[in-house]
């Protein structure tokens, strides 16, 4: 089943107990499903194996290596509530995922509300993933290593290409 990711801040969703029914905070929505023009920015993968696409889709196209929440949905949801998505080319420096991007289209107050409901579910189904600093190294590690991205694409400070340099140049540890 193809999903949906998106970066969000877990610690804005749990500002209530949406696991009792209570409504979503503010903060989580004005944050973390923040639109540019009535579109909402996402990636599309596969489906939850595939969850690392979504990683380094992001982490290739951010400034800073930082621990982030990413939550998938189901995109048969939104296609089911007859929501507009749009494949857009994607700020990414993987080129083989710029056209995995899809814009959530025409977005008004409403369709946000349902987007809100949709994402408090995916946190009592427990479809909420915490990506840590060193996970992201690691998906832009294999990357480089699969030449599916240049060290030198990254935005990145020096220091953080530096310790993926080196975990680049470390031996496979024995399993």
């Amino acid at each position: 089943m193809a999903l949906l990711a998106r970066r969000i801040d877990k610690a804005l969703w749990l500002q209530t107990d949406i696991f009792k029914g209570e409504d979503v905070s503010a903060d989580a929505i004005t944050n973390c499903i923040k639109t540019k023009k009535n579109t909402l920015s996402t990636w599309k993968i596969k489906d939850s194996s595939s969850i690392n696409e979504a990683i380094l889709a992001l982490a290739s196209g951010a400034n800073h290596i930082d621990t982030f929440d990413i939550i998938y949905l189901d995109v048969d949801f939104f296609e089911n509530k007859n929501f507009k998505l749009d494949f857009t080319p994607g700020m990414t420096s993987v080129k083989d995922l710029v056209e995995t991007h899809v814009d959530i289209i025409n977005l008004d107050y409403k369709k946000l509300g349902i987007i809100a409901s949709s994402i408090a579910e995916q946190f009592i189904n427990n479809k909420v993933r915490r990506v840590t600093n060193l996970e992201i190294r690691k998906v832009l590690k294999e990357a480089i290593e699969k030449n599916r991205l240049s060290i030198e694409d990254l935005k990145i400070s020096d220091a953080s290409k530096e310790k993926i340099k080196k975990m680049c140049h470390q031996a496979p540890s024995a399993s």
